[in-house]
C-alpha cells in the first residue's frame, strides 16, 4: 500500500498493478524529461502478481478457491432458492461466504465473481447470467437453460413485488391461452424455479411464487 505522497512514474504504476486515485497536473514545462503523477492510494489488482507483498501465483491459486466456493454455493442456495436467482443476491452471497472463508486473506472484488460465473458457464456447469426484458438480471443455478415461453414468465413475474402469479393473471397479461401458461408455469415449477401454492375454498386462486426473484439485498 503506497502512502500519501508517495510518487510513482506511470511504468512504475504499471509494475505495482495498482489504480490510480488522483492526479494532480504540474504546471506545463518546456520539453519535460518525464511525466509524475501523485497517488493517494494504490490498491494492488486482487491475486495480482505486480503488488507488493502478493506471493507469486496467488492470483491463480484466488482463481481455484473462488471456483470451488461459486460451485459450493450454487448448490447450496438451489435447495433454499430453486434454480433461479437475482444475479446482484447471489454474488453478495459469495463475496459474504469467501470473507467468512478467507478473511481478508485476498482482495475479492463484483469483477471477480462475475468472471468466474462467465468461465464456469463457457464450461457448461451452470447455465449462467440472463438479463430479463424487466432489466432485471439473474443467474441460473443448474447446466439447462429456458425455453421462450419459461423466460416470458419470468420477465412478467420479476416485474411483479412479491414475485408471485395466478394462472389466469399471466394468461391474461400475456394474452396466451389457459393451456399454455400453465404449461410454462409447470415447466417452472418442475425445473424448482416456482412454487406452487394451492388456492384455498374460500374461493382464492391457485398461484405461483418464485422466491429466487425476491429481492433480499
Amino acid at each position: 500500500m503506497a502512502e500519501e505522497g508517495e510518487r510513482f512514474t506511470i511504468r512504475e504504476l504499471l509494475k505495482r498493478g495498482g489504480y490510480i486515485i488522483s492526479l494532480r497536473r504540474e504546471k506545463a514545462k518546456p520539453e519535460p524529461a518525464s511525466v509524475e503523477v501523485e497517488v493517494i492510494k494504490v490498491r494492488p489488482k486482487p491475486g495480482g502478481a505486480g503488488g507488493e507483498g502478493t506471493p507469486a501465483g496467488a492470483g491463480e491459486e484466488l482463481k481455484k478457491k473462488l471456483d470451488a466456493l461459486v460451485m459450493k454455493m450454487v448448490k447450496t442456495l438451489r435447495e433454499e432458492h430453486g434454480d433461479v436467482m437475482l444475479l446482484s443476491d447471489f454474488v453478495a452471497s459469495v463475496l459474504g461466504e469467501f470473507e467468512r472463508e478467507h478473511g481478508d486473506t485476498y482482495e475479492l472484488g463484483v469483477d471477480d465473481v462475475l468472471i468466474s460465473i462467465t468461465e464456469l458457464a463457457r464450461k457448461g456447469l451452470i447455465a449462467g447470467i440472463l438479463t430479463l426484458d424487466s432489466g432485471a438480471r439473474i443467474i441460473r443455478l443448474s447446466p439447462e437453460g429456458f425455453g421462450l415461453d419459461e423466460l416470458r414468465v419470468l420477465d412478467v413475474v420479476s416485474r411483479r413485488e412479491p414475485p408471485e402469479i395466478t394462472l389466469e393473471e399471466l394468461a391474461k397479461e400475456i394474452g396466451w391461452p389457459p393451456a399454455r401458461a400453465r404449461a410454462a408455469l409447470k415447466a417452472l415449477e418442475k425445473a424448482r424455479v416456482a412454487r406452487h401454492i394451492p388456492g384455498s375454498f374460500a374461493g382464492e386462486q391457485d398461484k405461483w411464487c418464485f422466491p429466487g426473484l425476491e429481492k433480499k439485498t
